[in-house]
């Protein structure tokens, strides 16, 4: 009796128990990794890409700060594809240089280094957040540029 109650719940609508739950792991196994995979996130060259602001400049051995409104110029920083930038001052080009980013201090900080120097350095300190792009002089005077992404 036993088994005839087991026999008809296991063929009762389209096959056997063990079919349809294979079926069912099946499915979830083509649409739960779907379901729960996070946005891949973008790499540090894909948000440097486009074209950026100059906001202010500080540092030097007085520790001064200029802005576009204290020095009367503009300048912007476009990143092209993964290894290239141009700069601009008062609208008009006036670089253009290739790029790397490169880890150093055991991966604790990033820094650029460029075919040619821009600003007098070959590297500067990296440090990029969705809207803020900080370049920082190794040496010297230790400037600091800070770039804004450009609407």
């Amino acid at each position: 009796m036993r088994s005839e109650r087991l026999s008809s719940f296991t063929s009762t609508r389209g096959g056997s128990l063990s079919n349809n739950v294979w079926k069912i792991l099946g499915i979830l196994a083509l649409v739960g990794p779907m379901a729960c995979t996070d946005a891949i996130a973008p790499t540090t060259q894909e948000l440097l890409e486009g074209n950026w602001t100059w906001v202010e400049s500080s540092g030097g051995i007085t520790g001064g700060t200029g802005t576009p409104a204290s020095t009367g110029e503009t300048m912007s920083l476009r990143f092209l594809g993964t290894d290239s930038v141009e700069v601009s001052r008062n609208g008009a080009l006036q670089s253009a240089t290739t790029y790397q980013l490169r880890s150093s201090d055991g991966g604790a900080t990033t820094v650029i280094e460029y075919a040619q120097g821009i600003f007098g350095f070959d590297t500067q300190d990296f440090n990029l957040t969705m809207d803020v792009l900080l370049l920082i002089d190794g040496c010297c005077d230790g400037y600091a540029y800070r770039f804004e992404r450009a609407s």
